[in-house]
Formats: C-alpha cells, sequence, structure tokens
C-alpha cells in the first residue's frame, strides 16, 4: 500500500447513474424502513444517497478513477476501517433522476495507528444542481504516509458537549435482523466479505460478520427523522457519524437524541447509538433538520 500525494485534491471523472425504482424499493427493506413513499420506491430514503457513492468508491479501489491517492493491495482492503461518514443532503433522490457524481480524495493525515484519509462525493442531477454532498473518512490501520496534507471533513461534534447531563429528547429502539448485512450488501452495492463472511471477518480481528456502517448509519438516520424531524425524510438537511464499535447481525440499538440548539435555518441535534450491551457504535452524532 502507499499514496500518491501529487493526485491529492484532484476530481475524479463523472460517474453517471440513474435511479430506479426497484433499487429504491430494494434499499428501503434492505434498511428495514416502513415508511409506504420508500418501499414503493415513489421517494428514496435521504441515506440512499450513499448507493452511487458506493459504486463509485468501489471503481477508485478497482483503480478505475484517473488520479488514485491510495494503492490499496486487496488483502489489505479487508484492514480498511470506515472512520466517519458526514452528508449534507440538497434534493431528495427519486426514480428516474439521472445522477452524475465526482470524487476526489482531499485529505491525508497521519495518526499513530495509521492514516485517515477524507474522499468527498459532489452529486448533482442532470441539470447540474446539487444532490448531496458526502464526505467519507477511511481509516487505514498501521499505515502511515511521509506527510499529513490536505483538507479534513467539516467539524462533526457538537461545539457544547452538556447537553449528554441532560435526558436525551428521543431514545429510539430498533434490531438487526439475522440476515441483514447479506441483504444490505444486495440493496447497497457493498460487498465486503468483512459483512458477509463468517470466517474471513475472524481472520482479520473481527467477531464474526458485523454490520456494514452505513447500514447503522441509515437505522439512525430514520430514529432521528421519525422522533424530531416529523417523519419527513425531506426535512433532514446533513447527517454525521463517526463509526466508534462494529455492530452485530441480530443485535438491538438505542438511538438516544439530545436538543443542541438552532443555526439560523435549522434544529441542531446530537445523537449517539448503543448496542444491548451499553457499548457505543456511533458517536459524534449530528443531525440539521430544516425549521
Amino acid at each position: 500500500m502507499g499514496f500518491r500525494l501529487e493526485n491529492l485534491g484532484k476530481w475524479s471523472s463523472e460517474l453517471e447513474f440513474t435511479v430506479t425504482n426497484e433499487q429504491i424499493r430494494k434499499y428501503s427493506a434492505a434498511t428495514n424502513n416502513v415508511a409506504a413513499e420508500h418501499l414503493d420506491g415513489a421517494l428514496a430514503p435521504p441515506m440512499f444517497a450513499v448507493v452511487p457513492q458506493s459504486l463509485s468508491a468501489a471503481q477508485g479501489q478497482a483503480g478505475e478513477i484517473e488520479y488514485p491517492v491510495i494503492d490499496l493491495e486487496p488483502a489489505a482492503a479487508m484492514k480498511v476501517l470506515h472512520g466517519e461518514q458526514d452528508v449534507y443532503f440538497h434534493q431528495p433522490i427519486r426514480p428516474e433522476m439521472k445522477l452524475r457524481i465526482k470524487s476526489a480524495t482531499v485529505g491525508i493525515f497521519g495518526k499513530s495507528s495509521g492514516t485517515a484519509a477524507v474522499i468527498k462525493f459532489e452529486t448533482t442531477d442532470a441539470d447540474n444542481a446539487p444532490v448531496n454532498t458526502q464526505y467519507w473518512t477511511l481509516f487505514y490501520r498501521g499505515v502511515s504516509p511521509t506527510e499529513s496534507r490536505g483538507e479534513a471533513a467539516p467539524p462533526g461534534s457538537v461545539v457544547d458537549e452538556n447537553y449528554r447531563q441532560r435526558d436525551p429528547l428521543a431514545t429510539v429502539v430498533q434490531q438487526f435482523d439475522d440476515d441483514q448485512t447479506r441483504r444490505y450488501a444486495e440493496a447497497s452495492g457493498d460487498h465486503m466479505p468483512i459483512h458477509l463472511d463468517d470466517e474471513l471477518a475472524k481472520s482479520v480481528g473481527l467477531p464474526g460478520v458485523i454490520v456494514h456502517g452505513l447500514c447503522t448509519m441509515a437505522f439512525a438516520g430514520r430514529a432521528v427523522i421519525d422522533s424530531v424531524g416529523g417523519g419527513d425524510p425531506n426535512a433532514l438537511k446533513r447527517l454525521a457519524v463517526r463509526f466508534s464499535r462494529v455492530a452485530l447481525p441480530g443485535e438491538q440499538i438505542d438511538t438516544r437524541i439530545w436538543d443542541a440548539g438552532h443555526i439560523f435555518d435549522r434544529n441542531i441535534y446530537a445523537f449517539d447509538t448503543v448496542n444491548s450491551g451499553g457499548e457505543t457504535i456511533l458517536t459524534n452524532g449530528l443531525a440539521e433538520i430544516a425549521r
């Protein structure tokens, strides 16, 4: 594995992606979303936004993007951790939309135990109007670059941590299914073996097959929308998390949500997600809801 810092900040060519009703329905079912407008494929849940990006990221790892910053050997890919995710929603995704996606690795930051890479995705519609902007932070364990350089992801945590001293506004209890990872892989296009192959997952130090972090984030996003967003998915304007611990199929998760004030036309909420053992699997959760 190596780094090509000369490619930092260089945008890929655009990937074109046409949204279908079936894709929306499969993704909604795979994330246990029960809203009728999602299950019938009329409107994509907000976190469907990552599906075209997953395809774009996979192409980049396969060497099909012109300006790769990271040379990743297949064996090393199993040790890459998804550290953080931050999504800004500019307009909803509906069937027959023709999306255009481009990406760039914008930052490389050396840590004591590895390297964090910040990848920025921009998605527009056929008229070049923004659809969403995403920052994916991936962590490469045990790999250090020669230097840290570039653009960091936007701050994702709430500045005033005193909100945790209060009782949460809401606690939403959800349950992963035993076959959650298989269904999510089929719907999202993320077939990384650590989510599907129990023995392989154990061989890289995991307890077994783990739930996709972006699937957990989709569950948390729905918890936020249903509890403080008036049930309106279009009101969600930003969702950011840090993935702090793996989640397992069949686990119960609790998402706890706090009022963190407001900025201009947005209500701000902090949240985290814990498993049935009380271990936090999502931290630094931040949601912005249109007022």
